[in-house]
């Protein structure tokens, strides 16, 4: 949201809110559609498109650098400790994004919680955004366990939904305390903090952290 206010003034969070929006709609537009672009090129389209339809103007220096705070994202106080965690009681981590592989190491180093992961999963190697089950695979790929065993954690409810239907024991971190939509699979556990992924580590997954 800063560097949206950075670039846009008052119309900055207008501006990143739109944009969020168009992002994951494009990914999913994408996906069904049996096409893949690369992320930073559909974020920039997304913004682009967006500042358009606001009446702002984006010179190419003010894209890049929009496109680049997904390379910046804040961490959650409560995610240190509970990968810290997890890893004492020998719980395997990766992370698996839409975001670019680049992008996810610079967000680790950032928080400093780089070292906690044995796997940096983008799904630009499926060339297939999630929710597409060609995303979810890359876990079964890098781990070489079953679903059953690799509990999955997600900070969105369409991501939980996703991760449900491929067959990951999930949780959902809805920090927001989002309704769920009764239309998509229940994740097997709701919670609004990291408390509930130790809780899922207690039904004796494996955890694949996102």
């Amino acid at each position: 949201m800063a560097r949206g206010e950075e670039v846009a003034g008052d119309h900055g969070r207008a501006l990143v809110m739109a944009a969020s929006s168009r992002l994951f709609a494009s990914t999913w537009y994408y996906t069904a559609a049996g096409r893949y672009l690369a992320f930073d090129s559909v974020a920039a389209d997304a913004f682009r498109d967006s500042a358009q339809a606001l009446g702002i103007e984006l010179s190419g220096a003010d894209l890049a650098y929009l496109v680049d705070g997904y390379s910046n994202l804040p961490v959650w106080l409560d995610v240190p400790a509970a990968l810290d965690i997890l890893r004492r009681n020998g719980v395997r981590l990766a992370i698996l994004s839409n975001l670019p592989e680049r992008t996810l190491r610079r967000n680790l180093r950032s928080a400093g919680i780089d070292r906690k992961f044995e796997f940096v999963l983008s799904t630009d190697s499926a060339r297939k955004f999630k929710p597409a089950p060609q995303a979810y695979e890359l876990g079964l790929r890098a781990f070489g366990l079953s679903r059953s065993q690799i509990g999955f954690a997600a900070s969105a409810g369409w991501d939980a939904a996703g991760a449900t239907w491929f067959g990951y024991p999930t949780v959902w971190v809805n920090r927001g305390g989002a309704r769920s939509d009764e239309a998509l699979p229940a994740p097997r556990i709701i919670c609004p903090d990291m408390k509930g992924i130790l809780q899922l580590v207690d039904w004796g997954t494996v955890a694949g952290s996102r």
